[in-house]
C-alpha cells in the first residue's frame, strides 16, 4: 500500500493572527467604477459602484462640494453612460 503524509508543521494561533492582518488588502483588485464624476473641486463626487440586472448603485460623496444642479447633470451623465454600455436599468 502506497501512502503519502504531509507533516506540518503547527501554527501558533498568534502567528496566524499576525499573519492575517499584515496580509495587504490591496493584494485583492478593486472592481473598476463603471462611472465617476468629479466636482470642480477635482473631488469624485458620484460614481457608478455596480450596474445589474437588480439595480444600479449610485455613490455620491460627500465633502466634494457640488451644486445640486451639477449632481443633477452628473447622475443624468452616469444613466447615459450605462446606457451606451448596455447596463442601463431600462428594459
Amino acid at each position: 500500500m502506497n501512502s503519502t503524509f504531509v507533516v506540518r508543521r503547527r501554527l501558533p494561533a498568534s502567528d496566524l493572527l499576525d499573519r492575517l492582518l499584515a496580509a495587504s488588502i490591496a493584494d485583492v483588485p478593486d472592481e473598476p467604477e463603471l462611472f465617476g464624476w468629479p466636482s470642480f473641486q477635482a473631488r469624485k463626487a458620484l460614481s457608478v459602484r455596480s450596474a445589474n440586472r437588480q439595480g444600479v448603485t449610485i455613490r455620491v460623496h460627500a465633502g466634494a462640494g457640488p451644486q445640486i444642479d451639477n449632481l443633477v447633470n452628473a447622475f443624468r451623465n452616469a444613466l447615459l453612460h450605462l446606457e451606451h454600455a448596455n447596463k442601463s436599468v431600462w428594459p
